[in-house]
C-alpha cells in the first residue's frame, strides 16, 4: 500500500512538473528576447547573472547604473521558488 501511494505522488509531482513547462505558468520565456540579444554581444568573460524571485526581480530596476557598469544581468523573476530555477536554465538551452 505505501509502494502505491508513493508511486501516486511521483505520477502526480511528474505531470505537474510538465503541465508548468508546458503553460510556462513559472514565466520562463520572460527574458527570451533579451537573452538572445545578449547572445549576439561579445563575450566580455566578466559578465555575470542574478537569478531568483521577486527581490533579485527588482534590483536591476532600483540601480540600473551598477548593473551596466560591471556586466551584471538581472534574470529574477517574482514568485519563482528554488525548485524553479534548474528549470529556468534548462529552458534557455
Amino acid at each position: 500500500m505505501i509502494n502505491l501511494k508513493k508511486s501516486a505522488v511521483l505520477t502526480f509531482l511528474l505531470l505537474s512538473m510538465t503541465a508548468t513547462a508546458t503553460n510556462d505558468i513559472a514565466n520562463f520565456g520572460r527574458y527570451e528576447k533579451d537573452n538572445k540579444r545578449l547572445m549576439d554581444l561579445p563575450n566580455t568573460g566578466t559578465r555575470v547573472v542574478f537569478m531568483g524571485n521577486s527581490i533579485t526581480d527588482f534590483w536591476p530596476t532600483n540601480r540600473p547604473e551598477f548593473f551596466a557598469l560591471n556586466d551584471f544581468i538581472g534574470r529574477g523573476i517574482s514568485g519563482q521558488t528554488s525548485y524553479e530555477i534548474p528549470w529556468y536554465d534548462e529552458k534557455q538551452n
